[in-house]
């Protein structure tokens, strides 16, 4: 099992555009650098040889808090009473998951590949005060045995 943690603002993967009048599509960037910070981070985590068999990730994305949520008391800023816990909003949360998988398969070393990935716990949330905002990844070796 292996646990780390990518701090910034999550970018989902964006989908593929096709290019108009011409064959082919356009990939845009825009989480290019996320997902570079993805890879800073996973680089750490691996090992001499990839993950072989089906694999189990969790993923907890943490977003930055609108000042909204906030209110002041007796000269501090607290959190808000009503404040929400989840992030219902874009970005989508497969797109978001996608991003994580495609950086660690582009990286090479922690899985041969993102088919691996069997089983998959997501959340996205605000962040709480002093939390960074980021993305916890777990990913670890399932079992594989039958006889159970």
């Amino acid at each position: 099992m292996i646990s780390f943690f990518v701090a910034g603002e999550p970018k989902a993967q964006p989908r593929p555009r096709p290019i108009p009048g011409r064959r082919g599509v356009y990939n845009p960037a825009t989480a290019n650098e996320w997902k570079a910070l993805i890879k800073v981070e996973a680089q750490k985590q691996r090992a001499n040889e990839p993950m072989a068999g089906p694999i189990g990730v969790a993923l907890v994305f943490a977003f930055v808090r609108p000042n909204s949520h906030f209110r002041v008391v007796a000269g501090k800023v607290v959190l808000r009473s009503d404040a929400p816990i989840w992030y219902a909003c874009k970005p989508d949360i497969d797109n978001l998951d996608k991003a994580v998988l495609d950086a660690i398969t582009d990286l090479g070393g922690i899985w041969h590949d993102d088919s691996q990935v069997t089983n998959l716990l997501t959340e996205k949330r605000w962040a709480q005060p002093g939390e960074m905002p980021g993305c916890a990844i777990s990913i670890g070796e399932l079992d594989n045995n039958t006889s159970k």
